[in-house]
């Protein structure tokens, strides 16, 4: 079982160039993207729920691996929620955006599916799927482009997440932490509509590289 660990400001500075010491941002784990997936746990989980639906098509039996994936990730989330019951009480919680849009037949709504999971055994759990992207771009991870702007642009936002708020409390939730450009967008976007939200992020992961 992992526990929540904050993000040091020496690491901000030194390798998530897109975040400032302003951000409150929390992982779970390190994942490197470079280490042995046979040997590395961390590497395994990030691998398995990040599954594709291309994936899944050529070989069904892997969906085993990536459902396996999501609920260890989800039990995360439920002991730390057991522990920092605020963190249901009275945030609300937002999965990150896609680099596919909802309608790209290859949408893959991990993250939603985690905070499902979760909502099953808190009940008192507040999400909602607010962000999705105009038009399908390549990924970060593939195309190493990390401009926030761009980003933020081809964001838009279900406003009605409004109605869900407990207060002006919101953890964006992400898979892996990279250089920050996804949380910043979001983060925008949020602000966009009210300057006054707090507004964190929580991670299953973030990347080192060894």
């Amino acid at each position: 079982m992992y526990n929540l660990i904050q993000l040091e400001s020496w690491e901000i500075e030194q390798n998530r160039f897109a975040l400032s010491e302003d951000d409150n941002c929390f992982y779970y784990m390190n994942y490197e993207p470079n280490s042995d997936l046979n040997k590395s746990y961390e590497k395994q989980t990030i691998v398995n729920i990040k599954i594709s639906k291309e994936e899944l098509d050529k070989n069904p039996n892997r969906l085993y691996y990536k459902e396996k994936g999501l609920r260890e990730v989800s039990s995360w989330l439920v002991n730390t929620i057991n522990k920092h019951r605020r963190l249901a009480e009275e945030y609300l919680w937002m999965p990150a955006y896609s680099s596919k849009a909802k309608t790209d037949k290859l949408y893959d709504d991990r993250l939603q599916k985690i905070l499902s999971l979760v909502k099953e055994k808190i009940p008192e759990f507040n999400w909602f799927d607010a962000f999705d992207v105009k038009q399908t771009v390549e990924s970060s991870r593939k195309s190493n482009k990390r401009n926030i702007n761009e980003k933020f642009n081809n964001l838009t936002i279900d406003r009605c997440f409004i109605k869900h708020l407990k207060g002006k409390k919101i953890v964006i939730f992400d898979d892996v932490l990279t250089t920050g450009t996804t949380f910043q967008a979001a983060k925008a976007k949020l602000k966009e509509v009210d300057d006054s939200f707090y507004i964190i992020g929580v991670f299953i992961s973030k990347t080192v590289h060894k």
